[in-house]
C-alpha cells in the first residue's frame, strides 16, 4: 500500500532528438530508455502502440546514464539514436552545445495542450511520478505519518528502501528535519533581490548570451544595451551603481568607436 503523506513532488522525464542530423531510417527509429521493468512498461504503453499507429518499426537501445554517448554520438557525426529519455538538464544542455535538434511542435499533434512549463526547445514532458511513503500493513501496527517517521528506526524498526538517486533522498531527509532544512536554505538558496540579467553579456559562442562585451546587441546592428540587463547573473547587491558604471564605460565605447570612424 502506498500512503500519500506528503505535497507530492513531479519530476519530468523528456524525450530529446539525440542528433546534430536524423539518424532515423525511413520506417523505423532508435529509442533509448533506463532499461528493466520501467522500459519494458514504456514499450507496452506508449512504443509499441505508436508503432502500430504509425506503421513504423521501433527499435531499442538501454543505458542508465544517456548523456556521455549523445556526447560521444554528436561529437563523430554519425548518431544512431532517434528518441531518448533523458532528464530535462540534459535536453537544454545538449541543446546549447547542438548535441540535439529542436523539435518541430507544429507536428506535434497534442502540441497545444502540453503546458508551456512542460516543453522546451529540445524536449517535452510525457510522464510524472511522485516520491511517496509505502510500507506493509502486515508488519507495521503504528503507521508512520511523516518522513521524520520515516527515518525513525526505533519507533520504526527494520529495514528501508530509498531510490538510489541522492535528488531524492537528500529531500526526503530534509523534510523529516527543519533545522537541517533551514541550514540548507540559508546556506545554499540564493534571492532575487534585483532581477536583471535578461540581456545578458557575453562571448558570441554563448547560446544564452544577447550582447558582446562591448552591449552591442548579437545579429542587430547599430543597437546596444547598456544597463543591468547586461549582468551575466544576478547580484545580490545594490544595482544602482553598477548600472551607473556599465552605461559610462559603454557611452566611452561609443565615444571612442566614433573618433575612429573614417
Amino acid at each position: 500500500m502506498r500512503n500519500s503523506l506528503l505535497r507530492p513532488v513531479a519530476l519530468s522525464l523528456l524525450i530529446g532528438l539525440a542528433s546534430s542530423g536524423p539518424a532515423f531510417a525511413a520506417g523505423q527509429i532508435t529509442f533509448v530508455s533506463q532499461g528493466g521493468s520501467y522500459q519494458e512498461t514504456q514499450t507496452k504503453a506508449i512504443l509499441d502502440p505508436a508503432a502500430k499507429l504509425l506503421a513504423i518499426t521501433v527499435n531499442q537501445d538501454s543505458i542508465p546514464d544517456a548523456w556521455p554517448v549523445i556526447k560521444a554520438q554528436g561529437a563523430t557525426g554519425k548518431p544512431i539514436w532517434d528518441v531518448v529519455d533523458t532528464p530535462t538538464s540534459n535536453c537544454l544542455r545538449g541543446g546549447r552545445e547542438g548535441l540535439l535538434e529542436k523539435l518541430d511542435f507544429s507536428k506535434l499533434p497534442n502540441a497545444a495542450a502540453i503546458p508551456e512549463q512542460y516543453r522546451t526547445p529540445y524536449s517535452v514532458a510525457y510522464e510524472f511520478y511522485s516520491t511517496v511513503i509505502g510500507y506493509n500493513k502486515k508488519t507495521l501496527k503504528k503507521v508512520p505519518q511523516s518522513w521524520a517517521d520515516f527515518w525513525n528506526v526505533k519507533v520504526f524498526p527494520g529495514t528501508r528502501a530509498l531510490r538510489n538517486d541522492p535528488q531524492t533522498v537528500l529531500e526526503a531527509a530534509l523534510l523529516a528535519d527543519d533545522h537541517a532544512m533551514t541550514q540548507f536554505v540559508t546556506r545554499l538558496v540564493g534571492g532575487t533581490w534585483h532581477p536583471s540579467g535578461t540581456c545578458r553579456m557575453g562571448a558570441a559562442d554563448d547560446p544564452a548570451a544577447v550582447t558582446d562585451a562591448s552591449g552591442a546587441v548579437y545579429g542587430v546592428q547599430n543597437l546596444r544595451v547598456y544597463d543591468a540587463s547586461l549582468m551575466p547573473s544576478i547580484p545580490c547587491a545594490n544595482t544602482n551603481v553598477p548600472t551607473i558604471t556599465i552605461a559610462e564605460r559603454i557611452a566611452d565605447m561609443i565615444r571612442s568607436e566614433a573618433r575612429q570612424a573614417p
